[in-house]
């Protein structure tokens, strides 16, 4: 970056973030973690990694400074060091003050590294939630769909399509048709997949319901429905769904979770300024037991984040635009007297999985993994799958970490393992890290499941 622009960057922040005021500001802000004005550090995080540049630096390197100070556990005098051994001219000393700064409060010496990655440990705040997001370049916006968010605002919800909470839904499904007429008459260029996103979308001002999952390729804009409306007491919770991964425990798409189906509808602004996609997946049930990488957090009444600053913002302006004509359209369409759905959802939540759905998907392992299992092996297997359908039954004793597709996989691994070794195995030894996970009581549960599946394999 020329010198000039460098030393414009500089002047420009150090006169939006008026910078010579910090002493004053960090009086007013405790260091301490747990007191922190996290919506403050949020700001200032964002305005200085925004504007942070280094004089004669390529951007990288400037970035990578940034990030060295700021959460790489640094000392000043390690870090104009660094600066001294490449050569370069340290930014601004207000400027490398802030970033220190950040570094105190993200980091304290009393606390290791931010929580929130565990549902008994939820980080203070939305905005804590965001800047534990910030440090390792995984919680980015996708724009290929390759990692998909979702935010929540109360965790205990789960993740099942509004249509499969309806009691009748064979009505719910006739309401779709209905709706679905009604978005074709204002957007007739849309497929049937789009058409029902489009229902999914606006299904408040519809008064329908969906097989659809709502996503975002924003982790920010996911923060913002994470938290929007949040009350104290609750705990919200922000989700990423990575397609590599579901690839690899869908066998690439061959067992019965299916490929990811995400459904774009370009051209209607507030699903645009959402950033948004839809997803159509198999049954809710596995969608669940994916167990997508999470963020747990506090909420606190009345506070939601936002992006104001941001290129692309985030705001309550942003999000539900005043000026909608989708939805005005579709509020002006009277309701259709009748309607078709041309496209079914793929999976029935109602129909709870069996042993043998699990089978079918431990199998897909086996055979991606070039292994057919024998029948020296098969028992285990099969017990296994009984008892992972079991668990799925007790979500109050077993979480859900412990009941989810990895652990079931843990298993299937060690089955394989140990025919390729010519051992024998039992379930109980397939089960051996999911029995590690758990406390006492939970184990002797866990136990007792094994025993009554293996008991009730052997009679059949």
């Amino acid at each position: 970056m020329p010198a000039a622009a460098t030393a414009a960057g500089n002047r420009q922040l150090l006169q939006a973030r008026d910078l010579g005021t910090l002493p004053l500001q960090r009086a007013a802000m405790s260091d301490k973690r747990d007191q922190a004005n996290w919506k403050e550090v949020h700001r200032r995080y964002v305005a200085l990694e925004r504007t942070w540049s280094v004089a004669d630096a390529p951007e990288p390197v400037a970035r990578q400074f940034f990030r060295r100070i700021v959460h790489g556990h640094q000392s000043r005098s390690a870090i104009e060091r660094e600066f001294h051994e490449f050569g370069l001219q340290p930014p601004p000393t207000a400027v490398l003050e802030e970033a220190f700064f950040l570094q105190r409060v993200l980091y304290p010496p009393d606390r290791d590294r931010p929580g929130g990655r565990h549902p008994d440990d939820p980080l203070e705040d939305v905005y804590a939630a965001a800047l534990s997001m910030l440090p390792n370049g995984f919680w980015v916006e996708s724009p290929e769909r390759d990692q998909l968010y979702r935010g929540q605002r109360d965790a205990r919800w789960p993740t099942i399509p509004a249509l499969f909470r309806r009691d009748d839904v064979d009505s719910a499904l006739d309401q779709l048709a209905h709706a679905v007429t009604r978005v074709r008459a204002c957007l007739p260029a849309v497929s049937d997949e789009q058409a029902v996103a489009v229902a999914q979308h606006y299904s408040r001002d519809l008064g329908v319901a969906t097989w659809l999952l709502d996503m975002t390729y924003d982790p920010r804009v996911a923060l913002f429905f994470a938290s929007d409306g949040g009350v104290g007491g609750e705990v919200g919770v922000v989700t990423c769904l990575v397609r590599k991964t579901w690839d690899r425990l869908s066998a690439a798409g061959s067992n019965r979770l299916g490929r990811l189906q995400v459904i774009d509808v370009p051209g209607v602004l507030r699903i645009e300024n959402q950033r948004a996609s839809f997803l159509d997946t198999s049954h809710p049930v596995l969608f669940d037991q994916y167990v997508a990488d999470t963020v747990w957090f506090r909420q606190q009444t009345g506070l939601r984040f936002e992006d104001p600053d941001a290129e692309f913002p985030v705001t309550a302006a942003t999000i539900y635009p005043t000026a909608d004509p989708v939805l005005a359209a579709l509020v002006g369409t009277p309701p259709a007297g009748s309607g078709v759905l041309r496209i079914a959802p793929a999976g029935d939540a109602r129909q709870p999985l069996q042993g043998a759905d699990y089978w079918e998907i431990a199998q897909s392992w086996c055979r991606r993994a070039g292994l057919a299992i024998d029948a020296y092996h098969e028992d285990s297997l099969r017990v296994v799958c009984d008892v992972h359908a079991r668990l799925q039954e007790q979500p109050n004793q077993f979480a859900l970490h412990d009941r989810s597709l990895a652990r079931l996989q843990d298993a299937v691994e060690l089955i394989m393992q140990a025919q390729r070794s010519g051992k024998f195995i039992t379930p109980q030894e397939a089960l051996r890290r999911s029995l590690s996970r758990l406390s006492p009581p939970g184990r002797v549960v866990l136990e007792n499941i094994i025993a009554a599946c293996t008991a009730a394999r052997d009679s059949c």
